[in-house]
Parts: structure tokens; sequence; C-alpha cells
């Protein structure tokens, strides 16, 4: 039987895969820090600490935003490239 998926539709498969898991890794770590996120804070003097935290943790998860959204739109076109890469193959396969 003929190998169907050619070689460049597995390489591209493989960098999705990759990709898709590194988003999906990323979104989890960045739900966990959420978690720890307090939904209101009452600072006072003895609490400058628990402020340093809590600001240092809303910064980490912002700067998750861009990765996010960039490897979220990667795997998303990626996909619809294989998808794409994949129906041809087939027409070409019928047509032939």
């Amino acid at each position: 039987m003929e190998n169907f998926l050619k070689p460049p539709l597995d390489y591209l498969l493989i960098v999705w895969s990759l990709a898709t898991l590194l988003w999906i890794v990323l979104l989890v770590y960045r739900g966990v820090m959420e978690n720890k996120e307090e939904d209101q804070l009452y600072i006072t003097s003895g609490h400058d600490r628990e402020a340093a935290d809590q600001s240092t943790l809303i910064r980490k998860v912002t700067k998750l935003g861009k990765p996010i959204w960039l490897l979220g739109i990667t795997s998303s076109v990626l996909l619809l490239v294989m998808l794409g890469m994949w129906l041809w193959a087939g027409l070409q396969q019928t047509g032939t």
C-alpha cells in the first residue's frame, strides 16, 4: 500500500504537534498561575511582600499572552495547510 502522507506532510504534522503541545502547556501553565492570583488584595504596611508577589504574578501572566496567541495562530495555520495538502493529494490520486 502506498504511503498516503507524503514526506512534507509528515514534517508539517511533527511541527504542528510540537507547536500544539507547547501551546497547550502554556495554556495550562497560565491557568495554574491565574488560580494563584487573588481577586482583591487589601494592602497594609505589613503586607508588602504579598503585594510584590501579586504584582510579579500578574506580570508573568500578562507576558504569556503574546506567545499563547502566536502559538495558537501558528497551530491553526499549520492545521489548515496540512488539511489543504491532504485534500489536494487525495484529489490528485482520484484524478489519475
